[in-house]
């Protein structure tokens, strides 16, 4: 993987963004380490070294797919769903 312009990066749809009290230019574009370990937990590697991060952005889940014969059915389900109640 590699770094964004502003210190980003993307894995499993969760953008990353590294904290470092001095941004450096040399850190754009450059190449580190995911590693997930039986937990779940991230650590992202720079050089061998462990960086610190925030979660920048969480990708929400995309759109259900539905059955052609169950497309009327699942749009009456989300009209009734997401209507306000006055």
């Amino acid at each position: 993987m590699s770094f964004w312009k502003n210190l980003t990066l993307q894995f499993h749809k969760i953008v990353y963004q590294i904290q470092t009290p001095h941004p450096t230019y040399t850190m754009r574009h450059a190449a580190v380490t995911i590693c997930l370990d039986a937990r779940q937990n991230v650590t992202i590697l720079y050089k061998g070294k462990s960086l610190d991060y925030t979660i920048f952005h969480k990708q929400s889940n995309q759109s259900e797919v539905v059955q052609p014969k169950q497309i009327n059915l699942a749009l009456l389900n989300q009209n009734r769903a997401h209507n306000p109640r006055s």
